[in-house]
């Protein structure tokens, strides 16, 4: 049998890879209101993205933000946790393709202009983007597009409900980390 890489846990079950998202919601009227998000799940198909990316599969890596409404039964302002076996989101209605993406120091956070082992993927959804109750969210990439479902699922994370409307701006970002 063959034994599979796991990114997430090492055998003593310490973290591989971490990641963590938190969001800014402006406002027309100037005021900001900064949600922590937390940690996410890195998904079993993760892997993959990986092993194409090392091969120097003619693929592209991470490169979109999903964003969902969850599924109607989940409480909005308590939803169930992401699943690692997860492919895509329940219920997406918008993505869009990474507004800036940057090699980052920890811990600090600093913005680095060589390589370093810590990623921050950042979108933001403009005043007329992403409208509606987001309870869910996942990074793609290999293969995919604008079109909703497509492409290959990195990670995911569900949250209490964040209320866009065309009077705000909400900015994800997404910070993975490989121990």
């Amino acid at each position: 049998m063959e034994e599979k890489l796991n990114l997430v846990k090492s055998e003593k079950g310490i973290p591989k890879m971490i990641g963590e998202v938190w969001a800014v919601q402006k406002f027309k009227d100037g005021t900001e209101i900064k949600h922590e998000i937390g940690k996410n799940i890195i998904v079993d198909n993760a892997t993959i993205i990986v092993a194409q990316l090392l091969k120097n599969d003619p693929v592209n890596g991470l490169t979109h933000l999903a964003v969902g409404q969850g599924n109607v039964a989940w409480d909005p302002m308590a939803p169930p946790a992401a699943v690692s076996t997860q492919t895509e989101l329940e219920s997406e209605f918008y993505r869009k393709v990474f507004t800036s993406t940057r090699y980052v120091v920890m811990p600090g956070g600093a913005t680095s202009i060589t390589a370093t082992n810590n990623i921050e993927l950042e979108t933001t959804y403009d005043y007329a983007e992403a409208i509606g109750a987001i309870d869910e969210m996942g990074l793609f990439g290999i293969n995919a597009t604008n079109t909703l479902n497509s492409g290959s699922m990195f990670n995911a994370r569900n949250f209490s409900v964040i209320n866009k409307n065309t009077n705000s701006t909400l900015t994800f970002t997404w910070r993975i980390s490989i121990l």
